[in-house]
């Protein structure tokens, strides 16, 4: 990590995308003193506070003062820290002994579905599994302890979430939250009289509030994003349920590797770039807690890991229809397979109650069954059962490509075997070392301290693999001949590199090249209308689309002949070993225009309308009837006169455009810029107020009367101001509220 390398091997989305946006974010923030609110790299733009990312989270502002890599890794690396050290503290709070909160905290930072993060480069899902358990100590503080500061700790960790921001693994987290405060005001309430119970949930009521405060500078421009998102509509009960965790997946909660990982991976499932595996020595030690004496805690905790197993599960249950019913926003997600964390923080507790157990020379009959299901669990994996299953199953599912599956579960055979011996020589080892200790031939510490170790080993031997490092300025982001010739090519221009093409994902975004696609699910949902659906894209060949999205660049891997365009460049090879070709346009295409006339339709009619090769971008503008603009009738169905009028930027940057009108327009016009309409553009003509407008289909339209000369646009979110100003007002009432708190328990106990 201190060496620069990044955390994130090629399969990793931090890889592909997350470092290039987030360079340039740090990059933009460093240079303005203020975050982006416009990213014009891909999809013709697109506002950055209201899709996906962790602009407001506190490790985003590391990117300010560190490098990217550093700062991403540390963001990583800090919150497995948190992850563990946040567990340990919270059962050391429902008073668990060292060695079963260390046990316990060690269990959940290294179990499978948290450790393996990093393989998929999915740092929001572990910023939630880190504030988890910190969610459910401010819990524990407030209700349990009679501590008021726990209400702010909660909302602190609640607002924290939601800034990671993984809606849906917070989400599960809240409903988590709830379910534990139940526990502790009418499962548990040791001492709690009716009234002080439903002030608890009162308080932890308004603790949730106060947090999604905090949240409102992301979460405000979110929802006001959603209904331009390409996922703003329910895709129905078999996309919600995809990426679930099937049951062929079920074996990996006690054998690690055993649906493989990367090339070797036979699900049903697209992909798989995490693990399932909770550790089959914590899964030996969650049973054993479970027949200990806090019989309350571990039912609850056992209802809590059941039911998000369940939601696991997706569609291998009947259950999970009554959770797309009845549960917000469910329809609008996907994945649940990664609500696997809350089970593995349950069976984590659980398992750090069977330390005590074992402590307190209990337990000698399970780690007796312990040691024999090891032994047995040897002999199967070394007669290669568990390989034979896997390819059994492997033969048995219903996939789009049977072959794949078989092949890819025969050359899995080997990752099988060897997790298969780990997880039953793991299980042989720790079972042994409690046998001896409960026999007396060992000292309590080490009993401690080898027990922490073996347990943590065990883990760490299954999720070393998905620890990847790269260097990504020397690979996937180094400069090559194209970029050179780019960054020489003043702005703003358009440069199309089709899906599958030279630069993976949002690659270009690092030397600050606009480009026609990029990372799919965070542009406008009008630009993937436009290019003919999101990720099918069925209207890129027509060539005459290319002109309205102003592309004056193209690259390919290989040399052809495209109509309009001429070899610049090529071959070269990119930073990723790509063969590449860089093709410039015969004709510089605008990226603003005046044109003189419009028509409006219906909404189904001006994508049409925009792919007809006789439609002239530069003479007619296409609105929908949704556009508060009335045009004047052409005369006579005739097409207009190209206007004189032509447009040229005197300034260009993300969110912030000048176009100078040379001559005026005679008559009134419209300036079309290639980018996309969002509401929070802003427009002044000639220092007058003007109208937004979004033509042919999705980009900015801005009317100009006759004499125009001066168009200012900026792209300011009303939603961001207003969030932060409620973030701010926010986090002082959680000051306050803690403040309060602890002056009003010191005056309480200097009265005695």
């Amino acid at each position: 990590m201190w060496s620069g390398h990044l955390l994130g091997g090629q399969w990793s989305d931090q890889y592909a995308t997350g470092y290039a946006f987030r360079h340039w974010d740090a990059e933009f923030w460093r240079a303005t003193g203020h975050p982006p609110q416009w990213n014009p790299y891909t999809f013709a733009g697109h506002p950055t506070f209201g899709v996906f990312g962790d602009l407001f989270y506190p490790t985003a502002w590391l990117r300010l003062v560190l490098p990217t890599a550093l700062a991403m890794d540390l963001g990583f690396v800090l919150h497995y820290v948190l992850a563990g050290f946040a567990l340990y503290l919270l059962l050391r709070l429902l008073g668990v002994s060292w060695t079963g909160a260390l046990t316990g905290g060690t269990a959940y930072q290294m179990s499978g579905v948290v450790v393996s993060l990093v393989s998929p480069g999915h740092d929001g899902k572990l910023f939630v599994s880190a504030l988890l358990p910190v969610m459910l100590i401010g819990l524990v503080l407030a209700i349990r302890r009679r501590r008021v500061e726990g209400y702010p700790l909660f909302a602190l960790g609640v607002g924290l979430a939601l800034l990671s921001p993984q809606y849906q693994m917070t989400q599960y987290a809240l409903l988590t939250s709830a379910l534990f405060t139940l526990y502790l005001t009418f499962g548990e309430p040791e001492g709690l009289s009716t009234r002080e119970r439903w002030l608890a949930i009162a308080g932890a009521g308004a603790g949730v509030v106060l947090g999604f405060g905090v949240s409102l500078i992301q979460v405000l421009p979110f929802f006001h994003y959603i209904p331009y998102s390409p996922r703003a509509e329910a895709a129905g009960y078999a996309f919600s349920t995809s990426y679930a965790m099937p049951w062929s997946h079920v074996p990996e909660l006690f054998m690690s590797g055993f649906t493989g990982h990367y090339e070797t991976y036979w699900g049903p499932n697209g992909l798989k770039l995490h693990s399932e595996y909770l550790g089959l020595p914590v899964i030996a030690l969650a049973a054993l807690g479970i027949g200990g004496p806090r019989r309350k805690l571990v039912w609850w905790l056992v209802g809590i890991g059941g039911l998000f197993l369940l939601v696991c599960l997706g569609n291998g249950t009947p259950f999970y229809r009554l959770w797309y019913a009845l549960v917000p926003y469910v329809k609008q997600t996907r994945a649940p397979g990664m609500a696997l964390y809350v089970v593995a923080l349950s069976v984590s507790m659980l398992a750090a109650f069977g330390v005590e157990r074992l402590e307190q020379g209990e337990g000698k009959r399970g780690m007796q069954i312990a040691l024999a299901g090891a032994a047995l669990l040897l002999l199967m994996a070394l007669a290669n059962v568990f390989g034979s299953i896997a390819t059994g199953i492997a033969r048995s599912l219903s996939v789009a490509d049977p072959a794949h599956s078989l092949a890819a579960a025969q050359a899995a055979q080997k990752q099988i075997l060897t997790g298969a011996l780990g997880s039953a020589l793991g299980l042989g080892v720790v079972a042994a070392l409690a046998m001896t200790f409960l026999r007396g031939r060992m000292a309590p510490a080490a009993f401690a301290m080898l027990l922490i170790v073996l347990v943590g080993a065990d883990l760490y031997r299954a999720g070393r693999d998905f620890w990847q490092w790269s260097r990504p300025e020397q690979g996937q982001f180094a400069q090559d001949p194209i970029l050179q010739h780019l960054d020489s090519v003043a702005r703003p221009f358009r440069l199309l590199d089709p899906p599958g093409g030279v630069y993976r994902g949002s690659t270009l975004i690092r030397s600050k090249v606009q480009q026609a696609f990029g990372e799919s699910g965070v542009e406008l949902r009008a630009i993937d209308d436009l290019l003919g659906g999101r990720l099918r894209w069925a209207n890129l060949n027509h060539l005459n689309l290319w002109r309205l999205l102003g592309i004056r660049f193209l690259t390919l891997p290989d040399t052809v002949s495209v109509p309009g365009f001429h070899r610049v460049l090529g071959p070269v090879t990119t930073g990723a070993g790509t063969p590449a070709f860089l093709y410039e346009a015969d004709s510089i295409p605008p990226y603003a225009r005046v044109v003189p006339a419009a028509v409006k339709g219906d909404t189904g009619e001006v994508i049409p309308i925009l792919l007809d090769p006789r439609l002239d971008y530069d003479l007619l503008v296409v609105f929908d009837r949704f556009q508060p603009v009335n045009p004047l009738p052409l005369a006579g169905q005739q097409m207009p006169a190209p206007s004189p009028s032509r447009a040229a930027f005197t300034h260009w940057a993300p969110g912030r455009m000048s176009v100078q009108l040379d001559p005026p327009p005679p008559a009134a016009s419209y300036l079309l810029i290639s980018e996309n309409w969002y509401p929070d553009w802003h427009a002044t003509v000639d220092g007058a107020t003007a109208v937004v407008l979004r033509g042919d289909q999705t980009f900015i339209t801005v009317p100009v009367p006759a004499g125009a000369r001066r168009v200012e646009l900026t792209f300011a979110s009303r939603d961001y101001a207003r969030g932060r100003l409620i973030m701010w007002a926010s986090l002082v009432l959680l000051g306050m509220w803690a403040v309060a708190g602890r002056l009003l328990e010191n005056r309480a106990r200097r009265r005695g």
